[in-house]
Parts: structure tokens; C-alpha cells; sequence
């Protein structure tokens, strides 16, 4: 069908042949076409919270000419330099426009939502993309490069919250105590409104968070508000050798984690499948007891939903990592400011030797923390 399309494409617009088209896979090409030509007013931003209300930076652009009179759908992209644009922030734009305009907070908000690091100087590309017709090859304009800085927000995630049997109160030597994720109505979880959250940091229905499960069968639903509507059960469909469950999403049964431990819980909404991967947090570096070469790991402390360590330190640096091996998991604060990150050189320092009490804080996956207190 996408065949005989395009031939009464061709047939349509008979004159394409002389502007020399030639066929992509299943769609047109039109050689001679011209593309957008992009402008920004700014290259350089530097972006404060108390110029938020400001205009940052306004992007025009002339028409796409595909040598025949047509609507065109114009489509901002956005992307880190370097990224050729492999999976870009699109921004449609309404028909008839030719520019689009940030304010100080609208940007900062694209940016921190996207995963940019704020406080730091990041290279941002811009270009857009101009589509005819969905047989007809997209074109592309220049690209615009602008170095900017966010600086923090307070995000708040799409979330949902993951309630069952791991909400019950826990035993802390050997005396039942509430826990940070309890139900306060009773001692058998099963509460959303306190239940570990997992969240979408760029708003694409995949859903992320940390979290103890502290059985061997561990059931609970995911649940899209902190109360009983709109909750969803599953069924497991296996553990792996390294003891990551996996599953698919709805239903009335409760889903299923199979072994006690720490987790990164993953709900894909767009396949309706979960899973729950196990996470072994410790500490290495040279300001630790073993060096670079051994971690040593931390405890789950379930009245704080934290994990934690009290561990003697030289002068030095230390990162955190899962499952005593790198793989690209590790953790580290490159700009000192409490929050854990993978910037360059972002092993944290001990700068005084002495026993340290070591805090980890997943809870919320959007901001994870850590503390170093001296004791």
C-alpha cells in the first residue's frame, strides 16, 4: 500500500521528476527541497531562579520549500551535543508558526525534566524538522548549539506507588517496630499512601525506584494514586541466575517478587511488564578499609528506608556501587552538593580520618542522596 502511494504521489505531483526525487526505503525524496534555516537569539545561558518570569532565548526559522505549495508540520528537536540526535525532546509547533520562545523557567523545566545536570554547563543542540507528508522524507535544518545552565528544581515525577505485603511492620531486635514505608492503620502493609514510589524522570511511562522486599515471596500491586483505584497486579514470569524477576502488569492477581533484598523496581507501562532488578549497594575507594579493590556493603534499615553504614575512613575518596562490580552503576557527588551522580571525577573525598556514619538515600528516585556524618 505504502508502494502505490507513493506512485500516486508522484503521479499527483508529476513534476517531481524534474526536481530529481529519488526513494528512502518507502518514502519520496525530494532532492532539491529546502529545508529550514534555523536562528537562535542567544548561545550562551546562564539560568537563574530569580529571572525565571524573563524570556531565555527565542529560536525562528524561514519556511521549508518543497517546490510545490503544501502545509508543513514543523517540529523542534532537542538534544545533548554529541547525541546526533538519536532520541530528542520533540516540540510540535502550531500550524502557521515560525518560532518558538522559552521563558528562564520554561527551559530550566525542559532541561531538569530531561535529565540535565544543573550547575553545570551543558551544550544543548536545537533544529527542526519540517514533515510535508508522511510518504514524503522529512527535511532538517541546521543545527544550533547553546551552551546552557539550569539551575535545581523540585520535580515532580509521574509517579505510582508500589503497595503489598513489604509495607508490614518490621522486626528490629527482635521487637516489632512501625517502618518508614508501614501502614499506619495496622501491621500488614498494604497502604499506597505510604508505599515506595517509583517514577518517571522523562515523562515516557517507564517508571523507576528503589526498594526492600524483605520475603522470600514478596506480592504487592502497583497503584497509580496513594489510594485503592485504578491498581494493577501481574504475574511473574521467572528469576534469572542473577536473580532479576521479571513479569507483565494487570489483572486482579497480585504481581510477584521472588527473593529477599534491595531492587530496582522498573513498571514499562507502554509494554505492561515489570522488573525488578537486585541492587547490593556498598562502598569503595581508598578512604575505606579495603581500598579500590573490595567493597564493603551497606544494611537496609527499614524505619528509615535508607541504607546505612557506620565504617571507620582514612583520609581519601570513596564512591558507592551494586553488586561489588562497576558496570556503569557506580555513584559519586561531582559537585559536592549532597546529591549522587555520574559526573567526571565525582569520587566523593574524606578529607579527616574517623569512624563516618554513611548514609545512602534512594527513596526518592529522583533525587538520590547520600550523607557522610563524623562521629
Amino acid at each position: 500500500m505504502k508502494t502505490i502511494v507513493n506512485k500516486l504521489l508522484v503521479l499527483t505531483f508529476f513534476s517531481v521528476a524534474l526536481w530529481g526525487c529519488k526513494k528512502d526505503e518507502t518514502l519520496t525524496t525530494i532532492a532539491n527541497a529546502k529545508a529550514p534555516v534555523l536562528s537562535s537569539s542567544a548561545t550562551t545561558l546562564v539560568l537563574t531562579e530569580a529571572n525565571k518570569a524573563n524570556a531565555a532565548v527565542t529560536f525562528t526559522w524561514t519556511a521549508a520549500d518543497y517546490g510545490f505549495k503544501s502545509a508543513v508540520k514543523y517540529t523542534v528537536q532537542i538534544a545533548k551535543a554529541g547525541t546526533s540526535f538519536a532520541t530528542p525532546k520533540d516540540v510540535d509547533i502550531d500550524a502557521g508558526k515560525l518560532t518558538l520562545g522559552y521563558t528562564v523557567e520554561q527551559l530550566n523545566t525542559l532541561l531538569n525534566i530531561s535529565g540535565y545536570q544543573y550547575g553545570v554547563s551543558t551544550n544543548v543542540e536545537f533544529r527542526v524538522k519540517a514533515v510535508v507528508n508522511t510518504a514524503i522524507a522529512p527535511v532538517y535544518s541546521n543545527v544550533k548549539t547553546v551552551a546552557i545552565t539550569p539551575y535545581e528544581i523540585i520535580i515532580v515525577y509521574p509517579t505510582w506507588y508500589v503497595a503489598g505485603a513489604h509495607q508490614a511492620d518490621p522486626t528490629v531486635g527482635g521487637v516489632v517496630v512501625k517502618g518508614f514505608y508501614s501502614n499506619p492503620a495496622g501491621d500488614y502493609g498494604w497502604n499506597p499512601a505510604t508505599a515506595p514510589q517509583i517514577m518517571s524522570l522523562f515523562d515516557n511511562k517507564v517508571y523507576r525506584g528503589f526498594m526492600y522486599f524483605p520475603s522470600a515471596v514478596n506480592e504487592f500491586k502497583f497503584v497509580p494514586v496513594p489510594s485503592w483505584s485504578g491498581d494493577l497486579g501481574g504475574v511473574n514470569t521467572g528469576v534469572d541466575a542473577s536473580g532479576v524477576n521479571t513479569g507483565t502488569v494487570g489483572g486482579s492477581a497480585n504481581a510477584q517478587i521472588l527473593g529477599a533484598g534491595y531492587y530496582l523496581v522498573e513498571f514499562d507501562d507502554n509494554t505492561d511488564t515489570y522488573k525488578a532488578s537486585p541492587r547490593a549497594w556498598g562502598v569503595i575507594g581508598d578512604a575505606t578499609p579495603t581500598g579500590w579493590g573490595a567493597d564493603t556493603d551497606l544494611v537496609y534499615n527499614p524505619v528509615t528506608g535508607t541504607l546505612e553504614l557506620t565504617l571507620a575512613l582514612r583520609a581519601g575518596g570513596l564512591k558507592f556501587r551494586p553488586n561489588d562490580a562497576w558496570n556503569d552503576l557506580d555513584l559519586g557527588d561531582g559537585n559536592a552538593d549532597g546529591v549522587l551522580d555520574r559526573l567526571g571525577g565525582n569520587n566523593i573525598p574524606v578529607t579527616v580520618a574517623g569512624n563516618y556514619k554513611i548514609v545512602m538515600d534512594l527513596r526518592n528516585y529522583g533525587k538520590l542522596k547520600y550523607t557522610l556524618t563524623k562521629l
